[in-house]
């Protein structure tokens, strides 16, 4: 080996230290801001301690597949103890947000998937989805039909309209984020945000009319659509529901996203349909009721279809492990796609309206995550053919990874 050579390997050795140890930093920093948001929102529920047997069974649950104390997850821990008692199967997100979530979904698909503009095309008529005016993909506009159009087009449209219109940056608009609904009297605000995105920020963004939402979610705030946050796991050439809740917007306000302090609200149903008793403020507070609707007498007639639409939607993008879906239902009780998170979907309200996100599946899944980790993350995930067969041989059972 040459001198010039030897050089190299040891420049690229050094390049790729530096490399795994700045992701290493970035993890580790993820991991301390989910854990101080789990403290916040679970603050007052801390009255609970966990036992030594509590915290062993969460080591030997977590620990392989982690390199940070379990003890990070202590405080999420003795919240959901006093909320609805222990379970070492519950998954703080200080663990799941930079240590598995890229084990479940694939970093290099996640962005477009989560495109709006795109939602269509790739979902089409499994579902409804809410009328769109205009779009933009890669800065150029498009119609409902993705025709190109010009923003003289789009001018003149809007001039034209009476309806209000909703404005929805392309990507990135969890918790109400890039989004505003513009009235009639906002129409030349409307037209300089569209100029501004196309010509100075380059986002993308689409324009669609209001969803007029059920009678059964109407009831708790009228002036946001009231969405179902349904998180669907991809696992073993099987997709089943890992959380089921229905988020509530503030009153007034337009979207339903439930922020950090007692405004909006999120609540457990049960597959049947049937709200749970309580639900919870984004400050982690119960509450029993929202817009003085109690709850408990609370039934959703169509959540069945919504479940069963979930798991559709899935079946269209099988390689990713998780999947947090808003949809809605409109007046007619039809399903509506708002959107398909694969980013970063959230588990730590879900889970505590609706239990452990994997479920009875926990053991299966975790073992594979194992797997996966020592493998370096590299095979493909769940049921997406690859060359050759792949197996995880774990407690004297065989799975099938993949096939070819």
């Amino acid at each position: 080996m040459s001198i010039i050579h030897m050089g190299n390997l040891a420049q690229h050795n050094i390049r790729s230290y530096l490399t795994n140890s700045l992701a290493k930093i970035k993890e580790n920093r993820f991991s301390l801001a989910e854990a101080r948001y789990e403290k916040k929102l679970l603050q007052t529920h801390q009255n609970e301690q966990l036992l030594e047997d509590e915290i062993q069974q969460i080591k030997k649950r977590w620990q392989k597949l982690i390199p940070i104390s379990v003890k990070r997850g202590f405080p999420f821990y003795r919240g959901i103890k006093s909320i609805n008692g222990f379970n070492a199967d519950y998954l703080p997100s200080s663990f799941y947000a930079p240590y598995i979530l890229n084990l479940l979904n694939p970093i290099n698909t996640k962005k477009y998937i989560t495109h709006k503009s795109l939602s269509e095309l790739l979902y089409g008529d499994i579902i409804k989805h809410p009328k769109t005016i205009f779009r933009s993909v890669g800065g150029r506009i498009f119609d409902e039909k993705y025709q190109p159009v010009s923003l003289d087009t789009v001018g003149d449209y809007i001039s034209n309209t009476d309806s209000p219109l909703l404005f929805k940056q392309a990507f990135d608009s969890s918790q109400g984020l890039g989004v505003k609904l513009f009235k009639k009297s906002e129409k030349e605000i409307l037209k300089k945000t569209i100029y501004n995105s196309v010509y100075y920020s380059a986002i993308d963004f689409i324009i669609q009319e209001l969803v007029e939402q059920s009678q059964d979610t109407k009831i708790f705030n009228p002036t946001s659509l009231n969405c179902f946050r349904i998180t669907t796991i991809s696992f073993n050439n099987e997709i089943f529901i890992g959380s089921r809740a229905l988020k509530c917007g503030p009153e007034n306000s337009v979207v339903d996203n439930i922020g950090s302090g007692k405004r909006g609200v999120i609540v457990g149903i049960k597959d049947s349909g049937k709200l749970a008793d309580f639900g919870f403020y984004g400050n982690g507070e119960k509450t029993n009721s929202h817009n003085g609707i109690l709850f408990k007498d609370s039934q959703i007639t169509a959540f069945p279809r919504l479940l069963e639409t979930a798991i559709a939607l899935h079946q269209c993008i099988p390689h990713f492990g998780i999947v947090g879906w808003d949809l809605a239902l409109d007046k007619h009780n039809d399903p509506v796609l708002i959107e398909g998170n694969v980013i970063y979907p959230g588990i730590a309200l879900e889970q505590i309206c609706s239990g452990p996100i994997f479920g009875n599946h926990t053991d299966e899944v975790i073992d594979y995550l194992i797997f996966r980790s020592n493998m370096g993350g590299v095979i493909n995930p769940y049921n997406i053919p690859i060359k050759p067969f792949a197996y995880l041989h774990t407690n004297n059972t065989i799975y099938q990874l993949s096939a070819a």
